[in-house]
């Protein structure tokens, strides 16, 4: 049973799984066992919220809510080019360069203190927990596996906020997911990420995908709304558990 999340061990020092929660369904205790015996000291899994049997069964075990995400879905066939319409003109959207890099990467570090679920585990190194944003946005602007797209937003020649997607197919069907995205603290509240999200809407219907999504940690309050705006529909919410083993 392979599940590790060889970034996750590398970056903490000791052996993490990440999964969903469809591996523990049947016999949890018999699962623990196996990945106890293999060594993991740390299990994170995503759980489809609505399984509230699950849930409760892994709480049994040792499993802990850490943060619980939203998913936005807007049907690029809905859209209409010129819908939303922003006053924030000091303040210009393009596509990602090369030598952007290392001022998103930093944008991204300073934007996800004390976020997410890494962050949520008392036990694991908050240095640590930073580096994953910092490295998950390099990894956006260097690997197409992990980003097809980036738009950022730049003020007076200077990057100060972007958004990454991903393109994703199901079932007949294409999408984007967007990835990593952050907007400088002090350029907050002026309309910024939504316009990266418009940008991302635009090229999403121009090169003919039929959907983008984005998931969003429940109580961020400012880009629940943001996406609520921008009439993006609401739908899947996922949890993610944190359990330790071996702890004798």
């Amino acid at each position: 049973m392979d599940i590790e999340s060889k970034l996750d061990t590398d970056r903490f020092g000791f052996k993490i799984g990440k999964t969903n929660g469809d591996i523990f369904a049947d016999n949890p205790s018999e699962t623990i066992k196996k990945l106890e015996d293999l060594g993991y000291k740390l299990l994170i899994a995503r759980v489809d919220f609505k399984d509230i049997e699950l849930i409760n069964k892994l709480e049994e075990f040792g499993f802990r809510v850490k943060d619980s995400q939203m998913t936005y879905r807007y049907q690029l066939k809905d859209f209409k080019s010129d819908y939303i319409k922003f006053d924030t003109i000091d303040y210009v959207i393009r596509e990602f360069k090369g030598s952007d890099t290392k001022t998103l990467m930093s944008i991204a570090k300073k934007s996800f203190n004390n976020y997410g679920h890494y962050f949520a585990n008392d036990k694991l190194n908050k240095e640590k927990c930073q580096e994953i944003y910092e490295d998950w946005t390099y990894n956006s602007c260097v690997n197409k596996n992990v980003a097809d797209k980036i738009f950022v937003a730049e003020f007076n020649g200077e990057p100060i906020g972007f958004l990454s997607f991903k393109i994703y197919y199901k079932d007949g069907n294409s999408y984007a997911a967007g990835g990593m995205g952050a907007v400088d603290l002090e350029h907050r509240g002026k309309q910024i990420f939504p316009r990266l999200v418009l940008s991302g809407l635009q090229w999403g219907s121009v090169i003919g995908l039929d959907w983008e999504e984005h998931n969003v940690i429940v109580n961020n309050s400012p880009v629940n709304k943001s996406f609520t705006k921008m009439d993006f529909k609401p739908d899947d919410v996922v949890i993610t558990m944190h359990c330790w083993l071996n702890k004798k």
